[in-house]
């Protein structure tokens, strides 16, 4: 990869950083945590980098979930697991399952 196809963002209060990029095997966006070796191999290859980002240690203000308050269930259980590990293989499930969500 060349360095144009990097961005990092360093950390506030850190010398650490966040950099990323898009994956040239499967197109997908990467985010990987730098602590400061490689925020120092980065800067010295010639990466740019973006806004300072707050550490994500760093206690603030809860951002609101975007789907809403969402209804109290019960834990996941291994019950749980196994009954849905039969309903995945029932074929008649997965059709039904299926058409609903056309």
């Amino acid at each position: 990869m060349r360095a144009e196809q990097v961005l990092l963002h360093l950390l506030e209060d850190s010398p650490d950083g966040v950099y990323s990029f898009v994956c040239p095997a499967c197109r997908e966006d990467v985010e990987k945590r730098a602590d400061q070796r490689i925020v120092s191999l980065l800067i010295s290859a010639g990466v740019a980098t973006g806004d300072r980002r707050p550490h994500p240690n760093a206690i603030g203000p809860a951002e609101p979930d975007p789907r809403g308050s969402l209804p109290e269930a019960p834990p996941f259980t291994w019950d749980d697991l196994i009954e849905l590990h039969f309903l995945l293989e029932d074929d008649r499930f997965l059709e039904e399952l299926l058409s609903g969500l056309a």
